[in-house]
């Protein structure tokens, strides 16, 4: 190694780690805030096993998360259900109801649910301000839907519920026997969904008789509790 390898280093640089003989020793340097920085060698150059240093935080947060205990998601969670009660004949908001799809494959991209199957999908946009006529339900027969939000919405039921919802949010509409749901903007804005359609067919009433209960059958790994 040149005898003069030291000189490629600023003043600095020196003054933070030493030489170069010194490198594999970190200092620290405290600044106006007392924030603690452990001092490396520049990104680039290398300790005596020719191993490149980078730059890394420490202090007391780097050694309290190592006690931080992290609990996995199970799976998907559904934030709400529409259902129509056998005694009114109306739609009525379920957020009782824990609907998950639990996490079955774990691996580098993340975790997945078991494949959902859908007859189609598509995507709604409503003006802001537009009202919707008429109650939605039954334009795709007895099928249940998943409406992804992906912009702030309300949903208005014809039993004069009305509940807002935020971007990520679905909601699982089987109102499908008698139609008891409008989707609008939320605060007059402008309203984006995307409407799954499930394949199952759905003729029940009442907040105990899921839709999803057929896919729950075929695939114990799915719940509904």
């Amino acid at each position: 190694e040149p005898a003069n390898a030291d000189s490629t280093v600023s003043d600095k640089e020196k003054r933070l780690w030493g030489s170069k003989s010194s490198a594999t020793e970190p200092q620290s340097l405290s600044n106006a805030d007392s924030t603690t920085i452990a001092m490396e060698p520049p990104i680039g150059q290398q300790d005596d096993h020719g191993i490149p240093f980078v730059f890394r935080t420490s202090g007391a947060s780097s050694h309290h998360n190592n006690n931080i205990h992290y609990e996995p998601p199970q799976g998907f969670q559904i934030t709400c259900r529409v259902y129509t009660d056998p005694t009114d004949k109306l739609a009525h908001f379920d957020n009782d109801s824990a609907m998950v799809f639990p996490y079955w494959e774990c691996g580098v991209p993340g975790s997945t649910t078991v494949p959902i199957p859908l007859q189609h999908a598509t995507v709604r946009h409503l003006l802001g301000g537009s009202q919707p006529n008429l109650f939605s339900g039954t334009e795709f027969g007895p099928y249940p839907q998943l409406v992804v939000a992906l912009s702030s919405l309300d949903i208005v039921l014809n039993s004069g519920q009305v509940q807002s919802f935020h971007p990520g949010d679905v909601i699982l509409l089987e109102d499908v026997v008698s139609g008891g749901h409008k989707l609008k903007g939320h605060d007059n804005q402008d309203m984006t969904v995307m409407i799954l359609t499930l394949t199952q067919h759905y003729h029940q009433v009442g907040k105990d008789k899921t839709s999803l209960q057929s896919i729950l059958n075929q695939d114990k790994r799915w719940r509904v509790s």
